[in-house]
């Protein structure tokens, strides 16, 4: 899992960093749980840390599918950003080359 913005994140392995940041997320909420006042701001700070990085994978594969930036704006938006992290999954990136980097399947745009 890369933690920078640039570059561009295929499907596959968006998909994949997403269950494992979700597991982890889950395991910190549980830890806030079982004793919030020992555990509760370490779980807080986790589940920060990882929704963080979920984010940065969004960005990346924004940027496979050669979205504008700012269309991660509409992870804010509610029931919005539902439909748009399933658009995010089925989408296929962008062939090639684009404003964002090489294509990470190693495909070339025919010319």
């Amino acid at each position: 899992m890369n933690f920078t913005i640039n570059g561009r994140l295929r499907r596959k392995d968006y998909a994949i960093n997403l269950f494992f940041i979700s597991l982890w997320s889950s395991f910190f909420g549980w830890i806030g749980n079982y004793d919030q006042r020992q555990f509760g701001l370490v779980a807080l700070i986790g589940i920060i840390i990882f929704i963080i990085l979920g984010f940065i994978q969004a960005f990346k594969r924004i940027q496979d599918i050669n979205l504008n930036r700012f269309s991660i704006l509409l992870f804010f938006v509610p029931l919005i950003n539902s439909i748009f992290g399933l658009y995010l999954l089925i989408k296929d990136g962008t062939v090639g080359e684009n404003r964002y980097g090489l294509d990470p399947k190693g495909r070339v745009r025919a010319q």
